[in-house]
């Protein structure tokens, strides 16, 4: 899945999502150096914010299809 946002946060585009089975990018087994740790670190704070986005967006398209079945019972 793709999500495309803008620079303040706001999210203009989410993709279709497709299964997965093979990383994308090889393992590579290395240490890394200072400037690459605090990469890796401002990349995972980065991740976590658009995990967290996709999680409520997930949950909001079960409530909605929970209510829109709620609905089709009426």
């Amino acid at each position: 899945m793709e999500i495309r946002t803008t620079l303040k946060g706001k999210i203009v585009h989410v993709s279709r999502t497709y299964p997965v089975s093979i990383h994308d990018f090889p393992f590579i087994n290395h240490t890394l150096g200072s400037e690459e740790k605090e990469y890796h670190q401002a990349l995972s704070r980065i991740r976590v914010k658009v995990e967290n986005r996709v999680g409520a967006i997930e949950g909001l398209q079960n409530f909605v299809r929970s209510l829109s079945q709620q609905m089709q019972k009426i």
